[in-house]
């Protein structure tokens, strides 16, 4: 989820199932824990990540990005293409769900 605003707690982000290794899967609600999250995959990866946005397409309910992700870690690379889908109402996101190009390569690369 890259969208955070305005301190509401009923903000989500959806990384589910065996998507990402290493206890980064699952939900994860309000501001403070999609900030946390962000800082771990940082953390994780020394640094090295980058999300490079290639398009958006933005409705009345919902918003969808699409973007490239790099990073290195442990000798591993990640470059892969997602799909962010976030739902809006009253006009700000209230929840994301992230979908990756290779799932299984994301799981491996955070494990």
């Amino acid at each position: 989820m890259i969208a955070v605003g305005g301190g509401h707690s009923c903000v989500s982000a959806g990384f589910k199932g065996k998507r990402l290794g290493g206890g980064l899967s699952g939900e994860k609600r309000g501001r403070d824990a999609i900030i946390g999250y962000f800082g771990e995959l940082a953390a994780r990866s020394n640094g090295s990540i980058k999300v490079n946005v290639e398009d958006l397409a933005l409705g009345d309910r919902y918003a969808i990005g699409i973007h490239t992700t790099h990073a290195k870690r442990d000798g591993k690379s990640l470059d892969q293409r997602e799909i962010l889908v976030c739902r809006i109402s009253g006009g700000k996101i209230r929840s994301g769900l992230e979908f990756p190009e290779d799932s299984a390569q994301l799981a491996d690369f955070w494990s």
